[in-house]
């Protein structure tokens, strides 16, 4: 089954062939095929270690060979780092992109109650993502 089958079988959908058409009407490019083997390249063995576990059956059902890596799991002190780790991502992704006023207004209006007050901030971030689509 090819990535993009498998991903409407995970989905739910019906596969259609016309999918894939999108680079006919969009300013999408197709894939590249170099970059499939990215994450082999950019990750440590230790990032390996603690993925293909997850994934190696799935990344061994499109065709990947296994790294060879032996598995990890992370123990509490990892797991709080990674979380940590992430979430300085996120914000830093967020606060470069919409500036630090509109996300920060979300996070906290959601955490006390008040989603409803985020609907500026969030309308203003979804014009800054719509002026940035290719």
């Amino acid at each position: 089954m090819r990535g993009c089958e498998w991903i409407c079988t995970f989905l739910g959908e019906d596969y259609d062939p016309g999918m894939l058409s999108y680079p006919d009407y969009t300013t999408y490019d197709r894939p590249d095929p170099a970059l499939a083997e990215q994450w082999r390249r950019k990750l440590s063995p230790n990032e390996l270690g603690l993925v293909e576990p997850l994934f190696g059956d799935l990344l061994e059902g499109q065709g990947y060979t296994p790294s060879g890596e032996p598995p990890r799991t992370p123990g509490q002190i990892e797991w709080l780092r990674m979380w940590v780790k992430h979430k300085r991502s996120v914000w830093r992704f967020r606060i470069n992109k919409f500036g630090l006023h509109d996300p920060l207004i979300v996070a906290i209006a959601k955490r006390v109650g008040l989603a409803h007050l985020t609907l500026p901030a969030q309308r203003r971030m979804r014009e800054i993502t719509q002026q940035n689509l290719k």
